[in-house]
């Protein structure tokens, strides 16, 4: 080793140096020769110039070049001689080795090339173990590493290759360790994956203490399952102190061996360069996203965040704005949930009831006065009336929490029950129990839907009018008919007045987010239109009423297996979770509607500055701040020039949208310090189960069973595209305002991402659809077309045929 680190990596690449550093701090590491650079150069004998050369001057053929001359090098005899000499001294009782590279390159800790090199295992000693050092080499330069190292301009002529000559001799069971698990991306997550007895990888997720979280391995034997525990334990603890001795503390991926008598030796240590960024010294918390479907897909401008904040909360927790997007923020190492006794949460829960029944009640008269009342005529008074609004909706969105995290904890206690007494498909009993129960405006929105979409498909004569007309012209026709007087009552006359009564009453209930910049169908009714046009012809969706008949087997189902005792208290919370759904879908239907009123009143606004010169645009106003807003309206005649000053700030703060709305989405991230880009990484969900598997030519996929059983041809919807028929089962990749109106012609419903609480899947649910939620592997495995069957107590999507339909429909939950 040289006097310094730097020196000593230049000399033996960063994996060597680690393996030199451990153990020299006492680790336990298997013993190991290394071959330094220099003994690279040798290698390469008088050919050093011409290497020199082609790594001077790079190009797309520089990879072959650089492989072709190594292949010509090789070692001679007295090199040869020499090497097994020093080898014999270093390793006498060596037999078999692990043969590794260690790249050496400035500045290589920037860089992944993680599965780039070759490592040969089993290596005897003689010509096959120089081979492996050859073999070594020439991965380094492969044709991915060289596309690699041109793409972000590594090629530098002081590039060297050395190799670590590892004893493999007694090493037992390899576990590889991330201490940042890699498919989540979450820094209090660890990720161990290894062999089984069998041979086959398997993956298990670690808390920070070493406990199981997720695992691909089947339970064992008890004292089996019991000694794997405090191996977990003992790997998570060994590789969290590697790690933290580290400065900067990255995040490291670490491979032991597993003696036969239990001892842990370090094979191998490699910072994980995803997260090479992130110091862990430093205090990490996390952004969830606080959209209407825990999903951050709308972009807010800076007025619409402030004006709608209160929907945004949730219970205990304020919302933020980044980037855009609004999320809530959790401390790192905060539990997400807290766990109170069955008899406190009933307490917690009484006093709900009265208020969210009394609040409902008392905002539809308000909604109904609100209609009726006259709008003001100065901008100040517009502007107050936008302010008052706005305040309502932080007593709504409590409400809309409470109720949802109410609706949570009895579903959780429920199911909790219900496991307990090892009830099968427990979830999907529970989820079936839920169908049907009436008084929840969002399922009445698309049973709407579905009336208005049906009356089209009944009759010819409006059949043919709505295919032979565009949207817009439709628009005009409805306009038309309903403000004709003292016309016959024809087909045309009810569809209009059927139309009308829908705008009226759902027309603010589709979108996917509480958005002031996103237009409801009775700001532009079009999409209305275009969605009538696209299905006219289709054959009508049977309208589904066994859904009540079905939740009530279901229900007489789950109080029977909770015995006599549990069916009482089983029977409360059922009611108490129906009771807080309810109220949580009524809320949201509430919010929807009254965001559309403040959106209205808003763009009005914004049209009455723009005409008295003090906005470009009408949609401008949304790129101010509510405090701005407050300054121009109390300046009184001086409103003109506060206007103008902010003119700049607009400008920036619109270009600053459209680059926020390129980015990407991203519903959960982990930020290490000030909030900012560079110091985060996104979180996914982990998925540690195979996300496919086949068997006799049919396709099994597992999600989250909310349904009955349903069967239909598959119907892909992209989010933009509507699908090409009718009555299929809808599948997509999460919720979005574009699917919601979908339901109203779907026969089920399955989502890659997303959960049970989605407004979407809980409508679904209600409507009796079949719903699957989130189903890994959807999109690769299912082809549009396809006959699916979907089993919502299983859980299960499978493969059918469509002569299986009448049959399938006959199956009860």
């Amino acid at each position: 080793m040289r006097d310094t680190e730097a020196e000593s990596r230049r000399l033996l690449g960063n994996k060597a140096w680690n393996l030199l550093r451990r153990r020299a701090q006492g680790y336990s590491v298997p013993p190991f020769f290394i071959l330094d650079r220099n003994f690279f150069f040798r290698f390469l004998g008088d050919k050093q110039e011409r290497y020199a050369e082609l790594l001077r001057n790079p190009s797309e053929e520089t990879g072959a070049e650089l492989r072709a001359l190594l292949e010509s090098c090789t070692f001679g005899e007295e090199a040869a001689e020499k090497l097994r000499r020093e080898l014999q001294v270093a390793m006498p009782r060596a037999e078999r080795f692990a043969v590794r590279s260690s790249f050496i390159l400035e500045g290589e800790e920037r860089h992944s090339f993680d599965g780039l090199f070759q490592s040969v295992l089993e290596v005897p000693r003689g010509d096959e173990l120089l081979q492996a050092v050859k073999d070594c080499y020439l991965s380094c330069f492969s044709e991915r590493a060289a596309r690699y190292m041109l793409q972000y301009g590594l090629f530098d002529e002081s590039m060297a290759v050395a190799v670590i000559l590892q004893d493999m001799a007694g090493t037992g069971r390899n576990f590889t360790v991330y201490t940042t698990n890699p498919q989540s991306g979450n820094p209090e997550e660890l990720l161990a994956e290894y062999p089984d007895a069998s041979g086959k990888q398997q993956r298990t997720v670690l808390d920070l203490a070493g406990r199981v979280l997720q695992t691909t391995e089947r339970a064992e034997a008890e004292e089996a399952d019991e000694e794997r525990e405090v191996l977990f334990v003992r790997l998570a603890a060994l590789a969290l102190e590697l790690e933290a001795s580290n400065t900067p503390q990255t995040a490291c991926c670490f491979e032991f061996a597993v003696e036969p008598d239990g001892e842990l030796r370090l094979l191998r240590e490699s910072e994980m360069s995803s997260y090479r960024h992130l110091d862990k010294r430093v205090k990490h918390f996390y952004l969830d996203a606080a959209g209407r479907n825990g999903a951050a897909d709308g972009v807010l401008t800076p007025l619409g965040f402030e004006l709608l904040r209160g929907l945004y909360q949730k219970t205990g927790k304020e919302p933020l704005l980044f980037e855009g997007r609004v999320y809530t923020r959790r401390e790192g190492g905060e539990e997400t949930t807290v766990e109170a006794s069955p008899s406190a949460e009933l307490i917690q829960r009484l006093p709900q009831h009265y208020q969210l029944s009394h609040y409902l009640q008392t905002a539809e008269q308000e909604e109904q006065t609100e209609a009726e009342a006259e709008p003001p005529e100065t901008v100040e008074e517009r502007w107050r009336k936008i302010v008052n609004l706005s305040d309502g909706f932080t007593a709504l969105g409590r409400f809309a929490a409470e109720a949802e995290a109410s609706a949570r904890s009895c579903y959780a206690e429920l199911l909790q029950e219900l496991r307990e007494r090892s009830v099968p498909n427990a979830e999907g009993l529970l989820n079936a129990a839920l169908m049907g129960q009436g008084g929840m405006k969002s399922a009445e929105s698309v049973q709407a839907l579905s009336a208005l979409l049906r009356t089209v498909q009944e009759s010819e004569a409006l059949r043919e009018l709505v295919l032979s007309q565009s949207a817009q012209e439709l628009e005009g026709l409805c306009w038309r008919v309903r403000t004709e007087e003292g016309s016959a009552q024809n087909e045309c006359s009810v569809f209009a007045g059927e139309v009308q009564h829908y705008l009226k009453h759902y027309s603010s209930c589709t979108s996917a987010e509480y958005l002031l910049e996103r237009e409801s169908y009775r700001q532009n009714p079009q999409p209305l239109f275009a969605f009538l046009k696209q299905y006219a012809a289709a054959k009508p969706v049977e309208v589904r009423s066994e859904q009540s008949e079905v939740s009530a087997k279901a229900q007489e189902e789950l109080f029977k297996t909770l015995g006599f005792l549990g069916k009482l208290r089983g029977r409360r919370l059922l009611q108490e979770l129906i009771f807080f759904l309810r109220a949580r879908e009524n809320l949201d239907f509430l919010a929807q509607s009254r965001v559309d009123r403040l959106r209205r009143q808003v763009l009005q606004l914004g049209e009455l500055l723009t005409r008295r010169g003090e906005l470009a645009e009408a949609r401008d106003i949304s790129y101010l701040k509510r405090d701005e807003l407050e300054r121009a309206f109390s300046a009184g005649g001086g409103s003109t020039a506060v206007f103008r000053s902010l003119q700049a700030g607009i400008s920036e703060r619109r270009r600053e949208q459209e680059r926020y709305a390129a980015l990407p989405r991203c519903s959960h991230l982990c930020c290490f310090g000030s909030l900012a880009r560079e110091n985060m990484t996104v979180l996914r969900e982990s998925l540690t189960q195979e996300e496919l598997s086949e068997e006799s030519e049919r396709l099994f996929l597992r999600g989250i069973p909310c349904g009955a059983v349903r069967e239909g041809e598959a119907s892909f919807f992209d989010g933009e595209t509507l699908p090409r028929a009718s009555g299929a089962v809808l599948l997509a990749n999460h919720c979005t305002e574009k699917l919601f109106p979908l339901l109203a012609l779907s026969r089920g419903l399955v989502l890659e991402r997303g959960d049970l609480w989605s407004h979407e899947a809980v409508v679904a649910r209600e409507l009796g659809l079949l719903s699957l939620i989130r189903v890994p592997g959807l999109f690769r495995a299912v082809r549009e077309g396809e006959w699916l069957r979907a089993d919502g107590r299983r859980g299960i999507l499978e493969r059918s045929s469509e002569g299986d339909a009448e049959r399938i429909e006959e199956v009860e939950v």
